[in-house]
């Protein structure tokens, strides 16, 4: 589970603005919504789920939907990343890791979760 950094659909940060992921026990459900900056909210506490099923791929950098604008130098676009999805409400969820470190964990982990 990680807390990222909220960025605009144009890849801009939103100050002060964070939402938090966690994966379900089962590894079959993503659990997901808005916190502050000190929270760790529960799998009760995050109003939106993602079923594993429902994610038709994982892209990175500058091919996630977030990052193709290329307006915001700013934006650590090798740290981006999203998972497209098949629904009509939300097309992709899209993240930016804060470091390295947590991008790799997520990207092989999804990687890992899709086969």
């Amino acid at each position: 589970s990680t807390r990222f950094t909220k960025y605009s659909n144009r890849g801009q940060r939103i100050k002060d603005k964070f939402w938090y992921v966690r994966l379900s026990p089962n590894h079959k459900m993503f659990h997901y919504g808005d916190c502050d900056e000190k929270f760790v909210p529960t799998l009760e506490d995050l109003p939106n789920k993602l079923a594993v099923v429902d994610i038709k791929a994982l892209l990175t950098g500058k091919e996630c939907p977030h990052m193709k604008d290329g307006r915001n130098r700013k934006t650590p676009h090798q740290l981006a990343f999203s998972l497209t999805l098949d629904s009509v409400d939300v097309t992709s969820l899209d993240f930016v890791a804060p470091e390295e470190e947590v991008y790799n964990y997520w990207t092989d982990g999804i990687n890992a979760l899709l086969g």
